[in-house]
């Protein structure tokens, strides 16, 4: 999918669970392909779920396989489903830091629930880990959004007036108020990247 919406893919990643494509792209690209992507995950699990009906071990290993790649947590695809929605409706910084939030906390639930049993946890530090590099990152995150918007010329049909730039969101204009005076993104950006 990455590949039909002409998407730069850096790398593959394979895990004992499944496997990661890290994206060499801009951060604010069409929501709507960020969906198709994460979708694409969990709908190719289900093509082999209905394609190898007839062996019982398969269907469970893949069954479990994409329950664990639903949940909300970074880098599985649940979060990126999640963080994709939270993106139409929320500034995309408050979006990451409750899409991460949410991660800590499904963590900690599953953790919770089956401590009993040495491959999960094993899986779990590995996200626990994942989880941690990605709330390092979201300074950097924020940053690189506000650089990509500075750098390249977007063209947004939406647009919304906001008072601080931790309420940009993702695919909108926006105006800046400041007092009483209005500034364009590009004006305001561009003040932020000139000192």
């Amino acid at each position: 999918m990455g590949v039909l919406c002409k998407w730069k893919i850096d790398e593959i990643v394979i895990l004992p669970f499944g496997g990661i494509t890290i994206f060499k792209e801009k951060i604010d690209k069409p929501l709507w392909q960020e969906m198709l992507i994460a979708l694409s995950g969990p709908c190719a699990q289900l093509l082999f779920f209905i394609s190898f009906k007839h062996n019982q071990a398969f269907i469970n290993y893949n069954l479990a396989i994409l329950i664990f790649n639903l949940l909300p947590i970074f880098p599985l695809d649940g979060s990126k489903i999640m963080n994709v929605m939270f993106n139409y409706v929320l500034p995309f910084k408050l979006s990451h830091k409750i899409s991460l939030f949410i991660s800590y906390l499904v963590v900690f639930l599953v953790f919770i629930s089956l401590k009993r049993y040495l491959f999960f946890i094993v899986v779990l530090l590995f996200i626990i880990f994942e989880v941690l590099k990605e709330t390092a990152k979201h300074s950097y995150y924020f940053n690189k959004f506000l650089l990509e918007r500075y750098l390249y010329p977007y063209n947004y049909k939406k647009a919304k007036i906001i008072v601080k730039k931790e309420h940009m969101k993702r695919q909108t204009r926006h105006i800046f108020k400041l007092g009483h005076d209005y500034f364009l993104e590009d004006e305001f950006i561009k003040k932020i990247f000139d000192k």
